[in-house]
């Protein structure tokens, strides 16, 4: 009896401890599973914070209801060269925020202005500067920058539209005048160029060692020198009739050698030198008168190329002996 109660203790005992363990498993894999989750969640937590938003929103600047109208327009419709104009531009603003900015003011994509503004909500801002016109096409334009509005806002525009406007040049004493200084310049320039070429054909023409125009008359003048020269060596002939006729040949321009006798042939000697001897003193004549008309037709030639080289001072002689000759006709009428 006494073991039967000693073996239901120890049996008792085990299913106790048995029990102990099995209420005791299940918490510890429970414990296990809610580290794992956590540690989970605070890992993704940990990457949802370091990595950016997935909205593409965030990125792209929104439009406020504020801009700068396309148009603009001058304080005055009849400009022109020199006159002091205004350049108007307006920039609307219906955002619901009021902010600052710079206004840069082109010309021909020249800075001719840049200021600051203010701009109030549901106003309209004119924005102005003042330019001097000068003459030519030129294209006007207007922009603003360096707004004071939040980040990720932006205008609906930020420059007006280009203005094209034309100034015609004044005509005043000032600008004839240096119209007409410059075309007399130019006609100046473009005649004193043919002037220089007039005169280099003029000079062409002169007469200069046998040349006359450029052709060659050398031997027709060498010839009567020739002829005077055997005319005058005739004094040396022999008195053979091979000699003579010789000579007479070569003066009278026909052999004679073998068809005369000796006396004929001192006769022809003779006849012939005399032909010779007057050909040489018409010749000599000519050339004496010659010499002295070359000499006066290149001077008349030199004469006239410097006047069309000098042509102004040609020009103002002729006027002043035209104004010469009007004064002495009206004078001479007077005394009539």
């Amino acid at each position: 009896m006494k073991n039967n109660f000693t073996l239901l203790s120890f049996g008792a005992v085990l299913c106790l401890l048995l029990s102990m363990v099995l209420l005791a498993h299940p918490v510890n894999v429970f414990a296990e599973n809610v580290a794992t989750d956590a540690s989970s969640s605070s890992s993704a937590s940990s990457i949802s914070s370091t990595s950016p938003a997935p909205s593409a929103q965030s990125t792209i600047p929104t439009k406020i209801n504020a801009k700068i109208l396309p148009t603009v327009w001058y304080s005055t419709l009849s400009v022109g060269d020199g006159d002091s104009v205004q350049i108007f531009s307006v920039l609307q603003n219906n955002s619901g925020i009021s902010f600052d900015g710079t206004v840069t003011f082109f010309v021909d994509d020249k800075e001719i202005l840049s200021k600051s503004f203010s701009s109030a909500d549901g106003s309209l801002k004119e924005l102005s500067a003042n330019w001097v016109a000068v003459p030519g096409d030129h294209n006007v334009k207007v922009s603003v920058s360096s707004l004071s509005i939040p980040t990720g806002k932006v205008l609906g525009s930020y420059e007006s539209e280009v203005s094209k406007i034309s100034i015609t040049r004044k005509i005043t004493a000032e600008v004839v005048q240096q119209a007409i200084l410059n075309t007399a310049n130019s006609v100046v320039s473009g005649a004193d160029a043919l002037a220089k070429s007039l005169s280099g054909s003029i000079e062409s023409l002169k007469i200069n060692g046998g040349q006359v125009a450029g052709t060659n008359t050398g031997s027709k003048q060498t010839s009567p020198a020739v002829v005077a020269g055997d005319s005058s060596s005739q004094n040396n002939l022999t008195t053979s009739a091979d000699g003579v006729g010789g000579k007479i040949g070569s003066v009278l321009g026909t052999s004679t050698s073998n068809t005369v006798s000796n006396r004929k042939s001192k006769g022809g000697a003779k006849n012939g030198s005399g032909i010779s001897a007057g050909g040489a003193s018409s010749t000599s004549s000519a050339d004496g008168i010659k010499g002295p008309l070359i000499y006066i037709y290149n001077m008349l030639v030199d004469l006239l190329a410097l006047l069309v080289w000098q042509w102004k001072w040609t020009l103002a002689g002729i006027v002043v002996l035209i104004l010469a000759l009007n004064f002495m006709n009206k004078g001479g009428g007077r005394y009539r």
